[in-house]
């Protein structure tokens, strides 16, 4: 059995976190599927978080239910909140409105294999 690091779990945790913030749709790998940890037998899509203390990236696809520098701020504090104090970086891949249901894209890497329109 292959023992997780700190920067596994951190990043386990992470993204749990964000995804229960009522904002957020879903986590994103970006464009490129760059924004991920790479673990045993696995990637952890929409985070980037490597040992305890160092910077933290997380990219996700937002409902938009407030001002965007409202939601990234609360986010920053989420995973503050888990990995300390370190420098978060918030990358918006997309955003949806109330009216407009999520669409999740097959094409990227993380997507649920269903398209929406």
């Amino acid at each position: 059995m292959t023992r997780a690091t700190s920067g596994d779990v951190l990043a386990e945790r992470i993204a749990a976190a964000v995804r229960e913030h009522p904002a957020v749709e879903r986590l994103d790998a970006g464009p490129l599927g760059v924004v991920a940890t790479h673990l045993p037998g696995q990637r952890v899509h929409g985070v980037r978080a490597g040992e305890a203390g160092e910077p933290v990236e997380i990219a996700v696809v937002l409902r938009m239910t407030g001002p965007l520098p409202e939601l990234t701020g609360e986010l920053r504090a989420l995973v503050r909140g888990i990995a300390g104090d370190v420098a978060v970086h918030v990358t918006v891949t997309d955003i949806t409105t109330p009216d407009d249901p999520s669409t999740v894209d097959i094409d990227r890497p993380g997507g649920s294999g269903t398209r929406v329109r």
